[in-house]
């Protein structure tokens, strides 16, 4: 009997170890299930959102596949996309295989769709953000987003103009109004300047008043004053008086003067004699004036020298008369110094003809070699 007793003892330990065995995993699965549906509820894994990104229909537009942003990277896993990225840049540009063109392209572009645009942006180096802004997800994303874009491209001088130009031409054309504002409540700085001397020269083909609105948001200075130029002479081409009024009401007398100059250079095949007037009446003797004269006479003497020695004819005694003679000669005896010779001996006996003849002796005879 004892030996019967020992293995009822023994089963019942038996019993008792696989009881406790079967409560301690029982309550360990309840115990990891809870914690995981905290985590879920207040963070939702990495796996998760890559399975609800994997159930996107592979044939998604590109709209909607720059609308499915993945999480913020974290610090690590941006620098690696960065790197790769260079890495994969500075190779194309280092060897450049026709036959891997599209194969490097398609690479590159599918690294930055899978990651932050912005945060490349802010990130990229500056001798390959130019380049990866060109590619195709960058430019949907651009003309996408363009508020966006212009916003992360004011904190990278080193974007090329092209690029903010397609940003500011897509607001422009979706929201001109928003566009408008943002422009004009850009801070005072170097990026306010090129982005309102950019929107003047966008609306410069089919508003010149428009475009003279901008470049009167600039700062005074050299680049307003060539937009103006450019204004001044599209201005002239629909309208010569209305462009002489608009000229008239620029405050500042040197940019005025540059602008009757330019007003001048517009019509100076179609109307000669108006453009004699505005250059003799409205800009004062000195540089500016002696270097319209110059390029009027090289759009005369380009085309009709009787036509120049007319003109010429009609300037007063003196000064004005002399540079432009002096500016003719200089142009003329370059292309045919024989012609040029004859012109001065038809002129009228007397001071003015005497300094025409010494201003071309004192220009060296050009050889065959020249």
């Amino acid at each position: 009997m004892p030996p019967v007793q020992k293995t009822t003892l023994s089963s019942k330990y038996f019993a008792l170890t696989i009881w406790f065995l079967i409560t301690a995993a029982v309550l360990l699965f309840v115990f990891l299930e809870r914690q995981q549906r905290q985590r879920s509820t207040t963070n939702p894994s990495a796996s998760e959102s890559l399975n609800s990104k994997s159930q996107t229909s592979p044939h998604a537009t590109s709209s909607e596949i720059l609308a499915l942003k993945s999480e913020t990277p974290s610090p690590a896993a941006l620098a690696d996309t960065v790197a790769l990225i260079t890495s994969l840049i500075h190779e194309w540009e280092d060897l450049d295989e026709p036959e891997k063109r599209d194969a490097r392209l398609a690479e590159l572009d599918a690294l930055i769709r899978t990651t932050d645009l912005d945060a490349l942006v802010r990130t990229l180096p500056a001798d390959t953000l130019d380049f990866a802004l060109g590619l195709p997800s960058f430019q949907k994303w651009i003309k996408a987003s363009p508020a966006t874009a212009l916003a992360l491209f004011a904190t990278r001088p080193d974007v090329s103009e092209s690029r903010v130009r397609t940003a500011l031409i897509t607001w422009f054309e979706k929201d001109p109004a928003a566009c408008a504002q943002h422009l004009r409540e850009l801070p005072p700085g170097s990026w306010r300047e090129s982005s309102l001397a950019l929107a003047s020269q966008l609306t410069l083909k089919t508003s010149p008043a428009e475009a003279a609105s901008w470049a009167g948001l600039l700062t005074p200075g050299p680049r307003q004053t060539g937009l103006l130029e450019q204004i001044a002479t599209a201005l002239c081409a629909q309208s010569p008086a209305e462009a002489a009024a608009w000229v008239a009401r620029q405050s500042d007398e040197p940019t005025r003067e540059r602008l009757y100059a330019a007003l001048a250079l517009a019509r100076a095949e179609k109307d000669p004699e108006q453009a004699t007037a505005w250059l003799l009446q409205s800009v004062r003797p000195g540089e500016i004036r002696d270097q319209t004269m110059t390029s009027l006479a090289a759009v005369w003497a380009a085309t009709d020298p009787a036509l120049i020695s007319a003109w010429i004819e009609r300037f007063p005694e003196g000064e004005p008369r002399q540079t432009a003679t002096r500016s003719l000669i200089n142009l003329w005896s370059h292309r045919d110094r024989p012609a040029t010779q004859a012109w001065i001996a038809r002129l009228p006996p007397g001071p003015a003809r005497d300094e025409a003849q010494s201003h071309l002796d004192s220009l060296p005879a050009l050889t065959s070699t020249d």
